[in-house]
């Protein structure tokens, strides 16, 4: 365990906003004090950032608002003004600076006054000063507020603790259903739910882990899918409609290849389908025109030869999971809007690109960085990562124009893979990210099961082939490799 200072980026699109789950009679004055704080600090940022022109983070800083507050007035007034009024031109050149600037002013501000709001909590509800300290920890990670609360990080659960809570953890015990549990009780309840007759069931607001295998297991990858999810929307929700589920998304976990494929069969029985052929790797999303899609994961995957292994560490995992997730994300987070009657017919390569580039993201210190791996494990072997690949056969990469219009059939090969993973890259990071909307939009439109032919003279119109040529040409030349 060490100390450590996650930064997550501040503004978030309309997630699930967690209710208080009490009266407001119910909040002791500090309280009440300390959120009206977080509240003016947020009213106040979305203003600055409207008299700036950017009427996109003016909005968002009142849906964080929202997320702080989810019963206040005055925000929910404030973003139904703002949605309704048209934008006023783009934020000056120098804009950018001082609204960031502000950001920062206001990321300490609203964790300072959450961090007195959990102090006040702390002994009148235990699960308001868990709310107050999620919401520290997802959104506004200032270092200030965490040494206020007199906190630990644990890692395995990417979570801030108090330090009784840190050491029971540190020595195999957990905290579970609001109980102090030892390492011998543990062991009892993990041995009680090693069967499927009765697995462990841990969850969130959107995810829902079922295991034979620790408690442990299944909290870790619900901490780390968690956190993943965050980033994603963060990430990309300013520019995609992505809209939570309503109901749990299943995360499968198994210990063994004949586990997976059982409850594999088990799922797809239950949607009326026919389970797939043998699944390669360490998960896998069943993507149908249904909602509430599983992610498999198992600890035993099965290699490209058909040669079985065991996963050993969790940083095993951390590719296919987050390839999958992304898929499952991606997929299910555009539910409100997509065709049901088919699957995806054109620019199936932008399914695999975002899953395959998101991939090689790791988290460290509370904070997602992009990898750049010369090789990555492949069961038993390695093998080059996409990156490095794209960049050793830069001579022999297609025209994007022919990569693009591949079938799904056409696309299944690892070189493709490797292309679609770099061409994500270059999409969203490159050109000083001129293409970024339009690939997104584009993103949006195949998740939906929207797509067509001409998509991407939808998305990006007026670009030339021959110029997105030299330009990603250029861009794979230049990418460095980590040592």
């Amino acid at each position: 365990m060490r100390r450590c200072w996650p930064t997550l980026p501040l503004f978030v699109v309309a997630l699930a906003i967690p209710a208080l789950g009490v009266d407001a009679g119910d909040l002791t004055a500090p309280e009440k004090t300390a959120l009206r704080k977080a509240e003016r600090e947020l009213l106040d940022l979305s203003k600055f950032a409207a008299r700036g022109n950017d009427q996109a983070a003016a909005v968002a800083a009142l849906r964080l608002a929202l997320e702080v507050t989810p019963d206040a007035d005055k925000p929910r007034q404030e973003l139904e003004k703002l949605e309704k009024r048209p934008v006023r031109g783009t934020p000056k050149s120098d804009f950018a600076a001082k609204l960031e600037e502000k950001r920062a002013d206001a990321r300490k501000q609203v964790g300072l006054a959450l961090a007195e709001a959990a102090l006040a909590a702390e002994a009148a509800s235990p699960a308001r000063y868990e709310r107050y300290l999620g919401l520290i920890q997802r959104r506004f990670p200032a270092p200030e507020a965490l040494e206020r609360l007199d906190l630990a990080y644990f890692a395995p659960y990417q979570r801030w603790l108090s330090r009784t809570d840190a050491r029971l953890l540190e020595r195999g015990g957990e905290v579970h259903e609001g109980q102090r549990l030892e390492p011998e009780a543990v062991a009892a309840l993990d041995r009680r739910h090693a069967s499927w007759s009765d697995p462990w069931v841990v969850s969130d607001d959107v995810h829902e882990v079922r295991t034979t295998m620790p408690l442990r297991v299944a909290n870790q990858i619900l901490a780390f899918v968690a956190a993943y999810r965050t980033y994603f929307l963060d990430r990309f929700g300013p520019l995609w409609d992505l809209r939570p589920p309503r109901g749990k998304l299943p995360l499968i976990v198994t210990r063994t290849q004949a586990e997976l494929r059982d409850q594999l069969r088990a799922a797809t029985s239950g949607m009326g389908a026919a389970a797939p052929g043998g699944v390669q790797g360490a998960a896998f999303y069943l993507q149908t025109n249904g909602a509430l899609n599983p992610c498999f994961v198992t600890y035993e995957p099965v290699d490209v030869t058909g040669a079985m292994f065991k996963i050993e560490r969790f940083d095993q995992l951390v590719i296919p999971l987050v390839h999958e997730v992304t898929h499952q994300l991606a997929f299910e987070y555009s539910k409100h809007d997509a065709d049901a009657t088919r699957q995806v017919a054109h620019h199936f390569w932008a399914v695999e690109a975002i899953a395959n580039f998101m991939g090689y993201h790791v988290l460290e210190d509370g904070a997602w960085r992009l990898t750049h791996p010369r090789t990555i494990p492949m069961g038993g072997g390695v093998i080059e990562g996409p990156f490095a690949w794209c960049k050793n056969n830069r001579g022999a990469l297609p025209p994007l124009r022919a990569f693009m219009a591949q079938t799904h059939e056409q696309f299944m090969s690892v070189n493709n893979y490797h292309i679609a993973a770099t061409l994500a890259y270059f999409l969203l990071e490159g050109e000083g990210g001129k293409y970024r909307e339009g690939f997104v939009k584009l993103l949006e439109r195949v998740h939906r099961v929207r797509d067509a032919a001409d998509l991407w003279e939808r998305c990006l119109p007026g670009v030339s082939h021959d110029a997105l040529q030299q330009e990603w040409l250029r861009f794979v030349g230049a990418l460095r490799l980590d040592d």
